[in-house]
């Protein structure tokens, strides 16, 4: 279906793209990640040909799309692209948003158009909205509209650059449904996002962008959860997990856990496991780290589920910190000691890692 052979793409003496190699099948689902600045987006774009190439060919469903004589509309008929920021006419309502394609590329009825039209506003749940403007919509509405707008025209493949990063939960399980749904009947789809649900929800496959190459392709699966290669694994764990700065002199562990309370609720926690993790950082935090800090400490906290039973606390830039933690709150450790399997304290690097199980 899609072939991309020895892409390359030069911007300026910088090369975010030094060389891509890669087979996509027929309905496939291929979610791109990688750090910022690695390529993604620009990727995508190569592919609508909204870049030119540097080097190397794309060649869709057997049509090299940098041919000169490859018409531009053939390739955006058979390539659809939702941007990162819709890209909506805003002189037009929702539902001429999702027709005008359709009527002037796919040369459908006005009738026909608008019957597709509205039965994937409803899918989203964007029925009501289809007379409203763009200008009225939130954010979130208008990534929906502008998802709906590309799968309408059943293009061969779908590229989408983080296309749940304006959406709720909720909405996100709706896209994810849709997407799958579309790649059965045989729409292939190449996404770049960084939602980790949204990815373990659609992807079949995922590139691991870094260096200018696919640094890691392999099934979902297995890239989210055991990675072969050290920076895919840094990333997808990196990713995975809860950041936050301490400062010793200062600290507010309200505002932690009310930071923390969302990401927790991401994971599908129970309410008595989030309770029990609450505590876990109350007590790690004030009896454990901040009792063996000095003020000016600036700590990073960085906490990662490693399943629905394991959490990893890791702490960052522990510059005076006592690594006997001669602690002597019989309570915090009473606590501590019914979760804890684990703790390791690497003075040179000024890190200190606990493992919890709840």
């Amino acid at each position: 279906m899609l072939k991309l052979q020895n892409v390359k793409k030069t911007y300026n003496n910088v090369t975010p793209i030094k060389n891509i190699d890669a087979s996509i099948d027929k309905g496939e689902i291929v979610v791109i990640m990688g750090r910022s600045g690695t390529g993604k987006t620009t990727l995508l774009r190569c592919i609508d040909r909204l870049e030119e190439l540097s080097g190397g060919r794309i060649i869709v469903d057997g049509i090299d799309i940098f041919d000169p004589n490859c018409d531009l509309l053939t390739v955006h008929r058979d390539v659809g692209f939702v941007f990162q920021n819709f890209n909506l006419y805003e002189n037009l309502t929702v539902e001429e948003n999702i027709t005008i394609g359709l009527t002037q590329i796919r040369h459908k009825s006005k009738e026909e158009a608008s019957k597709i039209a509205r039965e994937l506003l409803a899918r989203v749940s964007m029925q009501e909205r289809a007379n409203a403007y763009p200008y009225q919509l939130s954010g979130g509405q208008k990534q929906r509209v502008a998802i709906v707008r590309t799968l309408a025209m059943e293009p061969k493949v779908v590229l989408m650059d983080e296309p749940t990063s304006a959406l709720d939960p909720s909405m996100t399980l709706e896209i994810s449904d849709i997407v799958r749904s579309f790649a059965e009947k045989g729409i292939t789809f190449i996404i770049t996002s960084h939602d980790l649900d949204f990815v373990s929800a659609v992807a079949t496959r995922i590139f691991y962008l870094d260096e200018g190459i696919i640094y890691e392709d392999g099934p979902a699966d297995k890239i989210l959860n055991n990675p072969s290669k050290e920076k895919t694994r840094n990333f997808v764990n990196r990713i995975n997990s809860f950041n936050y700065t301490i400062q010793s002199d200062s600290f507010d562990l309200y505002k932690l856990l009310e930071k923390i309370m969302p990401y927790l609720a991401s994971k599908k926690f129970e309410l008595n496991k989030m309770n029990s993790i609450t505590l876990i950082l109350e007590e790690t935090i004030m009896n454990q780290i901040i009792a063996n800090s000095t003020e000016k400490d600036s700590i990073i906290l960085l906490l990662t589920i490693s399943d629905k039973t394991t959490i990893d606390l890791k702490f960052e830039g522990l510059d005076c910190f006592d690594f006997e933690l001669k602690n002597t709150n019989e309570f915090s450790d009473m606590i501590l000691s019914k979760f804890l399997v684990s703790k390791k304290f690497d003075a040179e690097a000024k890190k200190a890692e606990y493992i919890f199980k709840i």
